[in-house]
């Protein structure tokens, strides 16, 4: 017996294993790689409305609202289903799995899926075409 497998049990040494193991490592790469992206483009967007802020603060005040409204307009248009704070809809279906509130986030998780990655995920309208 190697160092390898008496430090490790049986089925870790599974080839399905190392691959579910290799692509939560390269989701979790994937999740800080976004998180950086995001945060330098936050970083760019500040910079950007500190300068106009500094050049003339009532055209930054108009683009606050302006971009607001907008962003506001495109949620609502695109994603409906992103309405309120989903907290009630989450501890309601935390206490009854099998709820009207379950299924409505489980069609919502699958349609925000479908829209992030159209190719590998379908639109659904009823939690009982899953």
């Amino acid at each position: 017996m190697n160092r390898a497998q008496g430090l490790m049990p049986e089925d870790a040494l599974q080839m399905s294993d190392w691959r579910r193991r290799s692509a939560s490592l390269l989701g979790a790469l994937m999740v800080g790689l976004v998180a950086v992206a995001f945060a330098q483009m936050g970083d760019i967007a500040q910079g950007l409305y500190s300068g106009l802020a500094a050049d003339d603060p009532y055209l930054a005040a108009g683009w606050t609202v302006l971009v607001f409204v907008l962003v506001a307009a495109l949620t609502r248009h695109y994603a409906p289903e992103a309405r309120g704070s989903g907290i009630p809809q989450v501890i309601e279906a935390s206490r009854d799995p099998q709820g009207e509130a379950y299924r409505l986030l489980v069609v919502a998780a699958c349609n925000f899926w479908n829209k992030a990655m159209p190719f590998l995920f379908q639109r659904i309208d009823d939690y009982t075409e899953l």
